[in-house]
């Protein structure tokens, strides 16, 4: 085991709600528009 993976995280952005930030993008919206990203970087090359 390679010390320092973190298999599970959870992080919490309750105290940026608080002073009035919400996310633009859900966690599931993220990854996809950054996998679509990487694919368009990767394949126009």
């Amino acid at each position: 085991m390679v010390k320092g993976d973190v298999k599970v995280m959870l992080l919490s952005i309750e105290w940026l709600e608080k002073i009035g930030w919400a996310p633009k993008y859900s966690s599931v919206e993220s990854i996809s528009m950054t996998a679509q990203d990487v694919l368009k970087d990767f394949f126009s090359e």
